[in-house]
């Protein structure tokens, strides 16, 4: 569900990142009133009517920083997942004989240690804050875009 949120911010916030066709469009319309009205076009219209596209830094920056909370989100996840299936091996297809179950068991818990299961599932948990922490500035950003005074209630929580 984060993902889906963040994706819809990556929505909004990347169409900034795009030069905007209506301008173009607009250009060239007047280029053409100017050609049936039989009017001189100036020579800098018709070798570069719409000037190169450079987005703006606030909205690159929005960006990178939605784009980094997805990225790492996703990869959380994925080893969440991984977690989440290596400790529901942990539990499965066990010997009935109680000698023979400890011994598996043990051998499992040992394998655990041995890949540092606990560590990952604690870098997991601070990957998935810091990929919020990352979304929390970029949602300040989009939101300081659209107004100063929202912007400084986000940050101030």
């Amino acid at each position: 569900m984060f993902t889906t949120i963040i994706s819809i911010f990556i929505t909004i916030s990347s169409v900034n990142l795009q030069p905007d066709n209506g301008e173009l469009a607009v250009k060239l319309m007047q280029i053409m009133i100017l050609q049936l009205n039989g009017t001189a076009i100036p020579e800098a219209t018709l070798s570069n009517p719409v000037p190169d596209f450079v987005p703006d830094f606030h909205d690159v920056a929005t960006n990178v920083l939605l784009f980094s909370s997805l990225l790492i989100s996703l990869l959380a996840t994925g080893v969440g997942i991984w977690v989440k299936w290596w400790l529901h091996a942990f539990s499965q297809d066990l010997p009935s004989d109680s000698h023979a179950r400890a011994l598996t068991l043990q051998y499992r818990y040992e394998a655990l240690k041995t890949w540092h299961m606990r560590e990952i599932v604690t870098a997991v948990i601070f990957t998935l804050q810091f990929a919020v922490i990352a979304f929390g500035f970029g949602m300040t950003m989009v939101a300081a875009k659209l107004s100063p005074i929202l912007s400084d209630i986000l940050l101030v929580f």
